[in-house]
């Protein structure tokens, strides 16, 4: 951002704060970071703080953030800044908006003290009918304080330049994650995945001048494994890492990086992980600090199955990919022990409908299409809790009442069968009393068997 020129967000820090380079960089920052704090609206402000804030993550490509920021809505990257048909509009423009009408609030006082926002509206009492966040403010109402002053920038301008922004410091961040010189085999190279052929320069079975011998016997593997997809048209050199050897590829997008992965065992397969599942690989192995939940080494890339589920199985676990939903999961340690002895996906359970996730005085719970596992956080038992019969909860049973899953996520289910997230308990309890609506306690799966609408604030 340095040298780059964005009109609109210079009138908003004034001749004095522009003038000098460093000067007008760290204020330009300093400006996003305050403007992101004051953002009303709790999960546009995390999903903001992913994307523009200036905290460690900074440096990290967008296909980092980017799905760290759809989290804030309990989405994945693509779902978050897909455009929907009734507004034209994704959750990515509404959080680019929200920053946007902050940043006209501030009225551009980046190097003092700031102005306390002035509320665009008077605060809605939570008695009154909720208000649908699907419309973004800037889009359809224009500015929130009444219209820009004279001389001051538009809000939908300001909009735009934040959308400018976001595009080149993903690109700057890229470009900084791929020269990095924290060597060759192990994470330091890896640390912010490239995101695009233009930084993954090499081939499929490529390494570096100084890779091992043990690096260098896996080029013919990766390369014979990469033929048999024609789409993988660039990678990464071979690295190595954890006793396994992979190499980044693409498929030729900004949000299509996978891995071909290995052991360094020589006799083994080497199998293609796609970018769902090297996401959950990554975040399942790599990044997790509990060891005994790691799924461990690869070893097979099941066959296809009816249902259209994909499974990679590893020595601790598995990654399960749910086509339909387009998601992926593992399943690791005692929660797959159980889980195998119940059939795994073909058994009682089903499919895995969730990542583990934490229960207060409860356990470790993970969800699947039929019950949950859970593991006593005293003893570490595992107990298997079978869902009542589901036959009632049919989208007609359901219609004007929140479903609220064993996770706690709350969804309200509108009259034409969507389900609707409620992102907070004030959300909840508002819809609640606005519409009469019933908290109705439900399996993870009867949620996810229902279109997705649009997200329910209630103001």
């Amino acid at each position: 951002m340095r040298d780059r020129v964005f009109p609109t967000l210079d009138e908003l820090l004034g001749d004095e704060l522009t003038a000098d380079r460093e000067v007008r960089f760290a204020a330009l920052q300093d400006h996003l970071d305050r403007a992101i704090a004051e953002m009303s609206d709790p999960a546009h402000r995390d999903a903001a703080t992913e994307l523009l804030g200036s905290g460690p993550n900074r440096w990290q490509p967008l296909t980092r953030r980017g799905p760290r920021a759809a989290s804030a809505f309990q989405l994945g990257w693509d779902a978050y800044r897909r455009r929907r048909e009734t507004t034209g509009a994704s959750l990515l423009d509404e959080t680019l908006d929200e920053l946007a009408a902050t940043l006209v609030r501030s009225e551009g006082h980046a190097a003092v003290a700031p102005t306390p926002a002035t509320p665009a509206t008077p605060a809605t009492p939570a008695h009154d009918p909720p208000v649908d966040a699907g419309t973004p403010r800037s889009r359809a109402t224009g500015p929130a304080t009444g219209g820009p002053e004279r001389g001051r920038p538009s809000l939908t301008m300001v909009a735009a330049a934040i959308a400018a922004v976001l595009a080149i410091v993903g690109a700057a961040a890229v470009a900084v994650a791929a020269t990095r010189s924290d060597g060759g085999s192990g994470p330091g190279a890896d640390a912010a995945p490239r995101s695009s052929c233009g930084q993954l320069t090499a081939a499929p079975g490529d390494v570096v001048n100084e890779a091992s011998a043990d690096v260098r016997k896996w080029s013919e593997p990766f390369r014979d494994a990469a033929a048999t997809d024609p789409g993988i048209t660039c990678a990464g050199p071979i690295q190595a890492r954890d006793d396994t050897v992979f190499q980044q590829i693409s498929w030729g997008g900004d949000d299509s990086v996978g891995i071909l992965l290995a052991p360094t065992d020589p006799e083994a397969a080497v199998i293609v992980l796609n970018p769902l599942e090297y996401r959950r690989f990554r975040l399942s192995a790599w990044e997790m600090y509990i060891p005994g939940r790691r799924p461990g080494l690869p070893l097979r890339r099941e066959a296809e199955r009816p249902d259209g589920a994909r499974i990679v199985s590893f020595v601790n676990g598995a990654i399960v990919q749910d086509d339909e939903r387009d998601v992926a999961f593992a399943v690791t340690d005692s929660m797959y022990d159980a889980w195998i002895a119940e059939g795994g996906p073909d058994g009682m359970l089903g499919l895995p409908f969730s990542n583990r996730y934490e229960r207060s005085e409860i356990g470790s719970t993970q969800d699947f299409a039929n019950g949950r596992i859970v593991m006593d956080y005293v003893d570490g038992s595992v107990d298997i809790e079978r869902y009542e019969s589901t036959e009632h909860m049919t989208p007609d049973n359901l219609r004007g009442n929140i479903v609220r899953t064993p996770s706690s996520e709350s969804w309200f289910v509108s009259d034409t069968g969507e389900r609707r997230w409620l992102p907070t308990g004030d959300d909840q309890a508002c819809v609640r009393n606005s519409r009469a609506a019933k908290i109705i306690d439900v399996p993870t799966a009867v949620v996810v068997d229902l279109p997705v609408g649009e997200l329910l604030r209630c103001l």
